[in-house]
């Protein structure tokens, strides 16, 4: 991965010095990491042999077969109680092992590019809900959140996954929701020195009857097609926005550029972004999970860290978009329409 601009990098210290300066952390983790290993080999053969020994017990070998053929029987169903249990073993210790590296990395991260970490994120998906940009959901779970001021704007993104029953209570009624199964997807919510009087979205075009089958009555036959001139950005996406005027002073070249660039830096199709209010939000689902820094199997380096620092600092370079251009689009000042 690259971010969308790696002049910025300048700017911020690097992995190695990262890793460097905390390496007594890094080592600390490295020790927890090999006595988690330790722990792991040390019940997988308490497991095994708690099986071996605990298989007359419950299934009947004591009579029938020969002594060898009982003791073959036995060690066959040792081993397969233990390849039933320690897959789950491993997936817990690991687990722990995730959480504590994301703790403890991310939050070294995060302070040397002066952002703050919070497991849980900063917000609540239900607060940009009235977006409109979420997939519909009943289950939702923060996992990772990140918040700091770039170019004077306070950035905040967070990964969650979320999913959806078939139907769900609204009020004094149910109504149906597709099928959504587990969605993981990163949310960035951007406040800015301005107020939008409208709303306007970017949608991938597939998901443009998603959005409007999520709108409330009221405002279904609000939101209106944006017409826009630049072919290569509206063969993927399209614009939305309940005043057409606001939604071209919006996106000026500079800004679906950088959004487009946004998509390819995370190699996915499915981004969207709302602009309402004083905020900004985007939304994503990326292939792959991110800000993850750490496993039994992987060890903390400095790949690791500045992996994870590539991908920060893409969605941190979004706030440049802000001020490209002082005339038109998010970097200008409009009288009337927008404060």
């Amino acid at each position: 991965m690259k971010p969308i601009d790696a002049p910025m990098l300048d700017m911020f210290p690097t992995a190695e010095a990262i890793f460097k300066d905390n390496y007594d952390v890094i080592r600390l983790l490295e020790n927890r990491r090999r006595n988690m290993i330790f722990v792991f080999i040390i019940t997988s053969l308490v497991i095994g042999l708690f099986s071996f020994f605990a298989t007359p017990f419950i299934l009947p070998l004591r009579s029938g077969p020969s002594p060898d053929m009982r003791f073959s029987l036995q060690l066959l169903y040792a081993i397969i109680a233990a390849l039933c249990f320690i897959p789950v073993q491993y997936s817990f210790i690991d687990g722990l092992y995730r959480q504590l590296a994301k703790r403890k990395c991310l939050d070294i991260i995060a302070g040397s590019l002066k952002m703050t970490y919070r497991r849980g994120g900063y917000f609540y998906l239900t607060d940009i809900y009235d977006h409109h940009i979420l997939p519909p959901y009943t289950k939702r779970r923060v996992e990772e959140g990140f918040s700091g001021k770039f170019k004077g704007f306070k950035i905040e993104f967070q990964d969650f996954f979320i999913s959806s029953a078939r139907r769900c209570l609204e009020g004094a009624s149910f109504r149906s929701l597709p099928l959504l199964g587990r969605y993981y997807g990163l949310a960035m919510k951007v406040e800015l020195n301005k107020r939008f009087a409208y709303h306007t979205v970017l949608l991938p075009a597939k998901e443009q009857k998603r959005f409007l089958a999520s709108l409330p009555n009221a405002n279904l036959f609000l939101h209106e097609d944006v017409n826009l001139v630049y072919h290569n950005f509206t063969r993927h996406y399209v614009c939305l926005s309940t005043h057409q005027v606001e939604a071209r002073y919006i996106l000026d070249p500079a800004v679906m550029e950088r959004f487009a660039r946004l998509a390819e830096s995370f190699d996915t199709d499915l981004i969207s972004a709302s602009f309402m209010g004083n905020e900004m939000v985007v939304v994503m689902r990326p292939l792959l999970n991110l800000f993850e820094v750490g496993s039994l199997r992987d060890p903390v380096t400095v790949l690791t860290i500045e992996r994870t620092l590539m991908q920060i600092h893409t969605l941190r370079q979004m706030a440049e978009i802000f001020e490209l251009n002082d005339k038109v689009g998010l970097g200008a000042a409009v009288t009337g329409r927008i404060d």
